[in-house]
């Protein structure tokens, strides 16, 4: 943990700006999500785009969908100490209170089905939006959930707004997960805790889910716009914040692949 935080306190002003924004006030929400998806269109619920929503950052989101889509699964991993690509203990800081929440469904943009070569002017031929999901389905992504499989939120409780997380690592998952119910424990509310797992979530739900801002209802029809990340390892987003220098990959949500 000493390792985490020293790297944490040795990033630039650009990461530190970043590990700034989750130092609000918030509260957990659980939320089931149920995508009855059959391709990239297929959600429904008002919804926004996702480019305008804040830079408030949190924790995990998830569904069930249908035959279409592969389902979560529940394998239970052996618990193993790393590093998360977060300020885990900013992004736990705070008044924690658990709100069960009522099944939705989300809005999800479509995915463009060619590129455009700006250099030529030429539209160049491209797999289709859902042959691309295909593939992303087979890349694993991992969410904290509760003992029934529903996902863990945070939200916002100024703004209302709820941002969501998948991991691209058990480890870094895990390590949040571990540094949430130390925290529970010590705070008194360590119910909220039991029971919570790691899951496995296919890359394809983790695009959906992050593209579009939705309106959510809760316990007592308390509605907010939620959205969800999907957040590399920290090894991994500081090697890429080595070898690219133009910033992009020090913003939130940001995820970086090496070739």
């Amino acid at each position: 943990h000493a390792r985490v935080m020293s790297k944490i306190g040795g990033r630039d002003e650009s990461c530190r700006r970043y590990h700034g924004t989750m130092k609000r006030s918030i509260i957990l929400l659980h939320l089931a999500l149920i995508c009855a998806v059959r391709n990239v269109h297929g959600f429904s619920t008002s919804s926004r785009d996702a480019s305008s929503r804040p830079q408030k950052p949190q924790q995990a989101i998830l569904n069930e969908h249908d035959d279409d889509d592969a389902r979560i699964s529940r394998g239970d991993d052996d618990a193993r100490l790393a590093s998360s690509s977060i300020d885990r203990r900013s992004m736990l800081s705070g008044t924690m209170a658990a709100v069960s929440a009522a099944s939705l469904s989300a809005s999800v943009a479509p995915l463009p089905a060619s590129a455009a070569d700006t250099s030529t002017g030429t539209t160049t031929s491209a797999v289709t939006p859902q042959d691309l999901l295909a593939r992303l389905r087979r890349v694993p992504c991992f969410a904290i959930v509760d003992q029934d499989g529903t996902p863990y939120i945070i939200v916002d409780q100024k703004a209302r707004f709820g941002t969501g997380y998948f991991f691209l690592t058990f480890r870094g998952a895990l390590s949040v997960l571990g540094d949430a119910q130390q925290r529970a424990k010590t705070e008194g509310y360590e119910k909220i805790w039991e029971g919570a797992r790691i899951t496995t979530v296919p890359m394809d739900i983790a695009i959906r889910l992050s593209l579009k801002k939705v309106e959510r209802a809760g316990q007592n029809n308390l509605k907010m716009d939620t959205i969800a990340d999907i957040l590399p390892g920290m090894d991994e987003r500081d090697d890429a914040l080595k070898l690219d220098k133009s910033g992009r990959f020090s913003e939130q949500g940001s995820v970086p692949v090496f070739f």
